[in-house]
């Protein structure tokens, strides 16, 4: 149904082909799929009559579900020009929304975008989510400011007390203190190896923020932020981030 949605608004057309129409041309719907689909080669339907929605259905089916959510996403924000109109604010956002939720439930009820009382924690990831495409810097830097907040959140109560100063590792090791999830705290060899694991993976994320993300400038060497790196660094802080969610959550029962 997300995608029968989302095909009216973005490729609709009225029958006969000269009725009304509504979103992008061919050309411009080969654009926005040509960064998920590499090796796509110039995609034309022809026939009498419009066939842009076949070719927008044809060509989300060649995607997995999680690539078919963000580019969707990504022409929800789209903010360029569309050859036969934009379509309506309120349909967009209703679709967003839609997509965001289902997001949440195919990952599982710890979702991120489901700590719907962690409002840092969902503004971000929502922000990851729908930049990975669009804006893969800000992307990443929305990744770790996720982890950030939900590091933030566990930690700032009335007994715990700590020294942030911005060093995203300093205060992971912390929460996991708080949650006794330090290597030394495991009793498997094989969970200390885990745990370690995950130290890595918050220092790595760090440290990608630092060099592709937007918090810093950049100097013409830099090297280019592309959406695989975004996405490494979106996969990255979900598995940290609900693993802390999760643990917090055992915590407190």
């Amino acid at each position: 149904e997300i995608r029968n949605t989302a095909v009216r608004l973005f490729a609709y057309a009225s029958r006969p082909i000269h009725g009304n129409k509504q979103g992008f041309s061919h050309k411009e719907l080969y654009e926005q799929f040509k960064i998920y689909l590499p090796n796509l080669q110039d995609y034309m339907y022809t026939g009498t009559v419009d066939a842009r929605p076949k070719m927008m259905e044809d060509l989300l089916a060649l995607l997995p579900v999680q690539a078919q959510c963000e580019l969707l996403l990504k022409m929800i924000a789209y903010r360029g020009s569309m050859k036969y109109g934009r379509p309506n604010d309120d349909e967009k956002e209703a679709l967003k929304a839609w997509i965001l939720e289902f997001q949440a439930t195919i990952r599982g009820a710890t979702s991120l975008l489901a700590v719907s009382d962690w409002r840092a924690v969902r503004q971000n990831w929502e922000k990851a989510l729908e930049r990975v495409s669009s804006d893969p810097e800000g992307a990443i830097t929305s990744a770790r400011a996720t982890l950030e907040s939900i590091c933030k959140h566990i930690l700032d109560e009335p007994d715990t007390e700590f020294n942030y100063g911005g060093d995203l590792s300093k205060l992971y090791r912390a929460t996991t203190k708080k949650l006794h999830l330090s290597p030394n705290d495991a009793t498997e060899q094989i969970l200390k190896k885990i745990m370690t694991g995950c130290i890595s993976i918050v220092d790595g994320l760090a440290g990608l923020r630092n060099s592709l993300g937007d918090a810093h400038g950049k100097g013409p060497y830099s090297q280019t932020t592309e959406v695989r790196h975004a996405r490494l660094a979106i996969n990255a802080a979900m598995i940290v981030s609900e693993f802390l969610i999760e643990s917090y959550d055992a915590e407190k029962t």
